[in-house]
């Protein structure tokens, strides 16, 4: 068996270079795969684009441009399966908060023009003969489900995060800001920060310095879910092992494997990631020839 590349990248937006990269440098067919997403969040966001993805023309320096400049952490899986890459989903989580299991979604965009996405479950509102929609079969797992659809060619997609989550840090964004800009908020009853954003929007200082950050609002039974998220490492080993028997008992042999870290936009908690990385990785290693690379290794060679 040839090695599975396994590469390693620090946030999840770049997955879309990744996936485009692999496309490429023939790891993984140009579309019909099967990505299954292994996260504590979907990531099913739908961009707001300021370039067309028809524009990117399978050049990895558009690709790279794109993937840096228009996306974000939770918003780049619709946008490969507009690319067509992917027509089937698997969210593999540790719960979900549903009861519907599985969906047919439809992606297309504006006009066809590849710049303006939408997500529909509603194929007559997608067009049913419109060229532009891109279907999805979208399914909510666990580890005690199956993965059935054995003749796609399967990507695995890794968040840290799945194995132990710090949302609560992951939700907050912090900037430093000017004295002027602190004291207007403080004071100015028509300061525009606080005017457009509400009580999602605080300043502190800290250090000396002025500081603006905002947290999306939250009820307290939601944060109390949100600390226990982050789990002792004993209980991210029997997650690992967990996941592990998950792929070996439904016999996944994916093309691609890619880790994200989350160690940057806080979800994956700061004294855990590389505590699961490496152990996520010795695992991987006991059941697939991989071969690990970080996503600087091909970022050095996109031109």
């Amino acid at each position: 068996m040839s090695a599975i590349p396994l590469l390693i990248m620090e946030e999840h937006h770049e997955a879309f270079f990744i996936w485009n990269y692999a496309v490429l440098n023939g790891w993984i067919p140009p579309n019909k795969n099967l990505l299954l997403h292994v996260d504590e969040h979907s990531d099913f966001g739908t961009p707001n684009l300021s370039h067309s993805l028809n524009s990117l023309n399978g050049d990895l320096e558009n690709i790279y441009n794109f993937t840096y400049t228009e996306l974000g952490i939770a918003d780049f899986i619709i946008p490969s399966i507009y690319q067509g890459i992917f027509n089937e989903l698997y969210w593999l989580r540790q719960t979900h908060n549903t009861e519907q299991t599985e969906v047919m979604n439809h992606v297309f965009s504006l006009n066809a023009e590849g710049k303006i996405l939408f997500v529909t479950e509603d194929v007559n509102k997608a067009g049913l003969f419109n060229l532009d929609r891109k279907p999805l079969k979208n399914k909510l797992i666990t580890t005690t489900d199956s993965l059935v659809n054995q003749e796609k060619t399967v990507v695995v997609d890794i968040d840290l995060d799945y194995f132990s989550c710090d949302n609560q840090a992951g939700e907050v964004w912090e900037i430093e800001v000017s004295k002027e800009t602190y004291e207007s908020f403080l004071n100015n009853p028509y300061d525009p920060t606080r005017i457009k954003l509400g009580g999602t929007a605080k300043m502190k200082e800290k250090n000396g310095k002025s500081y603006f950050y905002m947290q999306r609002p939250i009820m307290e039974s939601v944060l109390e879910k949100d600390r226990a998220l982050k789990v002792s490492q004993a209980e991210i080993l029997e997650r690992i092992e967990k996941f592990s028997t998950f792929l070996i008992e439904n016999k996944i042999q994916p093309k691609l494997i890619d880790i994200c870290r989350s160690r940057f936009s806080g979800y994956t908690p700061g004294d855990q990631w590389q505590f699961i990385e490496s152990n996520l990785i010795k695992k991987l290693q006991d059941i697939y020839p991989v071969e690990v690379k970080s996503i600087q290794d091909i970022l050095s060679i996109k031109t």
